[in-house]
């Protein structure tokens, strides 16, 4: 669920200030699961980022995914939370 007073520009504000900026990603998807990567936003379109994995893999996701909090930025430095 988002949070109140959250809107899809300064979600795509957020992630564009992380542009190139190494991070670890968390990834929250369907019936539970939960996916950590490595990685740094590569591209932005009007719709949809994506994020280039330390492994060279690309992948692309909504802004909503941010908004909502299915998708998790946390700095490198510090472990993510489990």
């Amino acid at each position: 669920m988002r949070e109140v007073g959250q809107d899809l520009t300064a979600t795509k504000e957020r992630v564009k200030r992380l542009l190139g900026v190494p991070a670890i990603i968390k990834i929250k998807s369907a019936r539970g699961k939960c996916e950590t990567v490595n990685g740094q936003i590569s591209a932005l379109f009007p719709a949809v980022f994506s994020i280039t994995l330390d492994d060279g893999k690309t992948r692309t996701f909504p802004y909503a995914d941010v908004l909502t909090g299915s998708i998790l930025f946390f700095n490198p430095n510090k472990k993510a939370p489990q």
